[in-house]
């Protein structure tokens, strides 16, 4: 191209003729290569997206596993083994660990019940520790400061390692905290709202569980997981009226997984 007389083309008529068909060429080449490129960037999402899936299931069902044996361990009293798991367990969420302690507690030997109990003490003392350092050095009006906060709390109550007014004192902090969120980042991640409505329902407050039952619906456009959420708000406030309105919703929506079905006809046959 560069031997071409780009600025003398109109006066050379071979080089008009080889210019006008180079360039229809040169562009179907480049759009053939964006296309590759295009294609091979919307396969590599989907791969990625597979495979974050595929990571998530098979955690699911490594720490089911490890439940089940230290299960089958106890039953069968072999001591040694559930021993190993229970001292090699620190690299699972410490939610699973919870669990998993909270079963080996109870048995009948004496040095399982001693280090589980341990555990599940060394684990509350990591959430005080890190309660009382966000409240006392961490600014607490920066929203990813209150973020942090209520995502520790709530492991925290997940882990069900607190009772009685203990663990009121901090469902009641954590509906504070996201009440606050809300208030200072309405654009925060939806998933503050499902918590915020469920932290509610655990206190009984239901007048503020539909209050923010509505906003997300007036937020986001209804769908199952969201339609599933508030009908469990109606349902435990034993809003009989609003709950109808909502299986009516649910039941013309399309492809309802089967637990939504479910849902549908049992209420269907309440009615009748």
């Amino acid at each position: 191209v560069t031997n071409f007389k780009i600025h003398g083309v109109k006066s050379n008529k071979i080089e008009k003729f080889i210019f006008s068909i180079c360039i229809p060429i040169f562009g179907l080449i480049v759009t053939i290569l964006s296309d590759m490129a295009a294609n091979t960037d919307t396969k590599k999402v989907k791969n990625d997206t597979n495979t974050q899936k595929s990571k998530i299931e098979k955690s699911k069902e490594f720490l089911t596993y490890i439940q089940s044996s230290v299960v089958d361990n106890l039953s069968l009293e072999d001591y040694e083994k559930t021993r190993e798991i229970i001292l090699s367990m620190q690299t699972l969420p410490l939610k699973k660990q919870c669990e998993i302690c909270q079963i080996t507690i109870w048995s009948k030997n004496i040095e399982i019940s001693h280090i589980s109990a341990v555990s599940l003490m060394r684990i509350k003392t990591y959430f005080e520790k890190f309660f009382v350092h966000m409240e006392t050095y961490m600014d607490l009006s920066k929203i990813e400061n209150i973020e942090r906060y209520i995502n520790g709390l709530n492991n925290y109550l997940e882990c069900k390692i607190v009772y009685g007014s203990l663990k009121e004192k901090y469902v009641n902090k954590i509906i504070s905290l996201l009440e606050e969120l809300l208030e200072k980042n309405s654009n925060c991640e939806e998933r503050y709202y499902h918590m915020l409505i469920n932290r509610c329902l655990q206190a009984q407050k239901y007048n503020e569980a539909k209050k923010y039952a509505k906003i997300l619906l007036d937020k986001y456009e209804i769908n199952e997981e969201r339609c599933n959420e508030i009908l469990k708000v109606y349902y435990e406030s034993k809003d009989e009226e609003s709950l109808k309105k909502m299986i009516n919703e649910l039941k013309v929506m399309p492809k309802l997984t089967n637990e939504s079905k479910n849902i549908v006809e049992f209420w269907e046959r309440e009615r009748m």
